[in-house]
């Protein structure tokens, strides 16, 4: 088994497209995979949002913000009480429900506590969790998620973040940021170049602009693509 380490924000579409093809090809990779939560809004304290920004995308980050906000302490909990693969769950049924599945999914929702509420029930996890989210004792924990990752990617990147953990060293890399889940043979061609790039020490960035948007695929009751 390979022991790999996924952070993510539950708010962000992206990072939502790169665990679900991170999902899909780890039985076929023998992937263990911790879940492990990285904070948007604390990566973008003290930032404030253009003014020029339009209204409709201002409220759909803000939005996002407080989904993000109260989600991230209610995962960390999860975690410490049920364990990574209970957190795995969560996230998974947290996504499924803020980004939708297939064509059209995309926009995520507004009401944070719904959201929350319904993915705890869904994940088999109690309803207490969710007080968590107002917490902000679990804030702590996410800082300490972000700089132990930070000490080996730096301060300058921000989620998706795939990390392989081997002969007790973290190396990461920021991405792989893509539009949709490729399909079969390139999902786990994908995965191969990516696990070549995070253990390559002398590589540092591959980018191109982006040219398309986030699509959340259609998902089976694992959380994998379908």
């Amino acid at each position: 088994m390979t022991d790999v380490e996924f952070f993510f924000d539950p708010s962000c579409p992206w990072t939502w497209v790169t665990s679900r093809w991170l999902a899909t090809v780890a039985p076929e990779r023998q992937l263990a995979v911790t879940w492990r939560p990285w904070s948007l809004p604390i990566k973008n304290e003290g930032r404030e949002l253009p003014p020029s920004m339009p209204a409709e995308l201002r409220e759909r980050i803000l939005a996002g913000q407080r989904f993000s906000v109260r989600a991230l302490r209610v995962l960390a909990a999860a975690g410490d009480q049920a364990g990574n693969e209970a957190r795995g769950r969560l996230y998974t049924e947290m996504g499924r429900r803020f980004h939708g599945e297939g064509e059209g999914g995309r926009g995520g929702a507004a009401d944070a506590d719904a959201v929350i509420g319904e993915a705890l029930a869904a994940a088999g996890l109690p309803a207490e969790l969710a007080d968590a989210g107002a917490d902000e004792g679990w804030d702590e924990t996410l800082r300490d998620n972000m700089k132990e990752v930070g000490a080996e990617i730096g301060d300058e990147v921000g989620v998706p973040i795939v990390a392989i953990r081997a002969d007790g060293r973290l190396r990461a890399i920021s991405g792989p940021i893509m539009a949709e889940v490729p399909p079969d043979e390139r999902a786990l061609a994908l995965w191969d170049a990516v696990a070549t790039v995070v253990g390559e020490p002398v590589a540092f960035e591959l980018k191109r602009h982006r040219t398309g948007h986030p699509t959340p695929p259609r998902l089976d009751t694992d959380g994998r693509v379908a």
